[in-house]
């Protein structure tokens, strides 16, 4: 353990401290959270001074919900589909993250018109989170706006690594969240890969070579 912090620290990994928050903080976002309720998508009117990637970690950790990116601000069911876990496996399942960055950028990362393959870490540990945004193609609008959907945990289980979760069960949002492309902490942070490029070459980079 105390090697992987070593190697996680040394690393040229982006990296989030852990999050603390105020009293002042978490009364904001309960009274965020009190215009939800389950069974229903309620757009949140986000109103607080603080980050929305704050929020959103607070959701994640303190409450038993789990957020999915994406650039569709209109989606009432998430629906199984084939995909692979972090490790590899395949799985039919609706995806989500334990943390409140990750999405941002499936959110506003622009999918639409985009044509080529995405690479990303998100590891966590006690003391912080660590990230890599890696995308095969720059175009003149690789950012748009999107939405953050939170999702009850109770279908849910940890995927192939700590931060991914699945449902292999149709999930209902009981909340969103509007974001833009400015919501993303790292948005002047992400790399770019060749369609060529290797995964051992790109974890290599992620690890090894500063942004």
């Amino acid at each position: 353990m105390q090697l992987k912090s070593y190697i996680l620290r040394t690393s040229r990994l982006l990296r989030q401290p852990r999050v603390t928050y105020t009293d002042d903080e978490i009364t904001a976002y309960k009274r965020l959270l009190s215009q939800t309720a389950e069974g229903t998508v309620e757009p949140i009117a986000y109103d607080a001074l603080y980050p929305k990637h704050r929020f959103l970690q607070y959701v994640a950790e303190r409450t038993d919900t789990v957020l999915h990116g994406s650039n569709n601000q209109d989606i009432r069911q998430f629906e199984p589909r084939d995909s692979t876990l972090f490790t590899g496996q395949p799985i039919k399942a609706v995806f989500a993250a334990n943390d409140g960055t990750w999405p941002l950028f499936f959110a506003t990362q622009n999918r639409r018109d985009y044509h080529g393959s995405i690479r990303n870490i998100c590891i966590k540990t006690d003391q912080a989170r660590y990230y890599y945004f890696s995308v095969e193609n720059r175009t003149t609008d690789e950012w748009t706006d999107g939405t953050v959907y939170l999702l009850p945990k109770t279908t849910f289980k940890q995927g192939g690594i700590k931060s991914e979760w699945v449902s292999e069960q149709p999930v209902k949002p009981y909340a969103k969240l509007a974001v833009t492309p400015e919501d993303f902490p790292f948005l002047e942070k992400v790399s770019y890969h060749e369609k060529k490029d290797p995964i051992w070459r790109t974890l290599l980079r992620a690890f090894f070579v500063k942004k």
